[in-house]
């Protein structure tokens, strides 16, 4: 059985929704982490169905998601590239940085939610 990506953003929309009060930044932190590899994974399952795109399974991979869907014509895929690319930067400082970079890590968790829904909803799209 294969799984359901998007359900990872399911996990995250409920972390947001009610983060416990003395984890708020670890369970912010990871709202962003799991928005990005949903939207990730999923735009990755639709660019493997691309001869073009030859996926090599190693890190690499990222960006060569975001580089297939820039490399379209079309604003829809080009969208996807750059929400990508901003989702995986706010999911690096996520991972990465302390302090976190931006002081509001609530409305980042946030938004990185609406970057993970509209790089899905553009990608049924497409």
């Amino acid at each position: 059985m294969t799984f359901d990506w998007e359900q990872f953003l399911t996990l995250a929309e409920n972390w947001y929704s009610s983060p416990p009060s003395s984890l708020a930044e670890a369970t912010y932190r990871s709202v962003i982490t799991r928005a990005y590899y949903s939207a990730y994974h999923v735009a990755f399952s639709v660019a493997e169905q691309d001869p073009k795109f030859v996926a090599k399974s190693t890190g690499e991979d990222h960006g060569n998601v975001m580089r297939f869907f820039d490399g379209a014509t079309d604003k829809e895929h080009k969208r996807i590239a750059t929400n990508l690319r901003t989702l995986r930067e706010m999911r690096t400082h996520a991972d990465y940085k302390n302090p976190y970079p931006n002081p509001d890590i609530q409305k980042e968790a946030q938004s990185a939610i609406r970057y993970a829904l509209e790089i899905l909803d553009l990608l049924k799209e497409i």
